[in-house]
């Protein structure tokens, strides 16, 4: 049996912005296919500007060819830019090409900024977590405010980007590990109830729901949840650290040899062979199959081609 080897499980932690930014390496934008809804191709390109988010943005610069315009928004910037939110600590990548829009939000602070070492990254993770359940933007259910937060942190400077996608015909696909996925979804429900257009994909890498019940019938309603795919890695625990939450969307699962699954289903005894054999080859932290790079090679991976292929659409 073929097996899709991730990268060493802590060599995220180990990298600077500039040497992580080199996943922007050699992304060939003219695989992307801006009517898509999925493709690997697509998830492939989307996941690594995922990752890339998580660099400064002149490092994220130096590694993206000249042929897209790159932007970087953040919220600290609100107040100089007459904009009322409050920081929110969100940063948002975004790529333009001839015919799309791409719209990638960064997850929780990079484990390489000094005041943030390997254990106070995890416990900025756990204090997301805390879920104090808000009204979405149509009123028909509860989110997470946390995350809620985060995207309208960035809405205002984000919207003129998107209107001037959609007045110039621009697919728009939104993307995100980690609490950068919970933000890419709420984006582009804020998307839906303030222009009436929907995404054509939102491509989320580990992770956590944002609502519960109420929330993922609306998403269903609306049409986002038929354009969201839910990328879960074995044992990472952030897709479902939001208790009591309804997923929704198409969940693609790897498996603990790093293989793609989309049948359903809880996975119990995969994970838990998972969580055994990661605790046998010293790795008893689950969080390690949680980094943005084990996706990208997991997502990329030939191995997983063939039922990549089920999916596209």
């Amino acid at each position: 049996m073929k097996i899709a080897t991730p990268p060493a499980p802590s060599s995220q932690r180990r990298r600077n912005s500039a040497e992580h930014a080199k996943v922007l390496d050699g992304i060939d934008f003219n695989k992307f296919k801006p009517a898509k809804h999925f493709s690997q191709d697509n998830a492939d390109i989307l996941g690594r500007l995922s990752s890339g988010s998580y660099c400064d943005p002149e490092d994220q610069q130096a590694h993206l060819p000249s042929s897209v315009r790159f932007t970087f928004l953040d919220s600290k910037n609100n107040a100089s830019l007459g904009i009322p939110a409050a920081d929110s600590g969100t940063q948002v990548t975004l790529i333009e090409t001839k015919k799309a829009l791409l719209v990638a939000a960064r997850g929780t602070t990079p484990p390489w900024n000094q005041e943030n070492s390997d254990d106070s990254e995890w416990k900025d993770f756990e204090t997301d977590m805390v879920a104090v359940p808000v009204t979405n933007y149509d009123h028909s259910g509860k989110v997470h405010k946390g995350f809620k937060d985060g995207a309208d942190g960035i809405w205002d400077q984000l919207k003129p980007h998107l209107q001037s996608a959609l007045k110039t015909h621009k697919a728009i696909h939104m993307a995100g590990h980690s609490l950068g996925g919970a933000i890419a979804l709420l984006l582009a429900d804020r998307m839906v109830f303030e222009t009436g257009a929907i995404p054509e994909s939102v491509i989320r890498l580990g992770a956590p729901d944002t609502g519960w019940a109420e929330q993922a019938r609306h998403l269903e309603a609306v049409g986002i949840a038929q354009r969201c795919y839910d990328f879960k890695n074995c044992t990472d625990p952030v897709p479902g650290i939001l208790k009591g939450s309804v997923e929704a969307g198409k969940e693609i699962y790897f498996n603990r040899h790093g293989l793609a699954d989309i049948s359903g289903g809880d996975h119990k005894l995969d994970k838990t062979l998972g969580a055994g054999g990661d605790i046998y080859h010293g790795h008893p932290d689950p969080t390690h199959r949680h980094a943005c790079l084990a996706y990208n090679a997991l997502i990329s991976s030939r191995d997983n081609t063939a039922v990549l292929k089920q999916v596209e659409n």
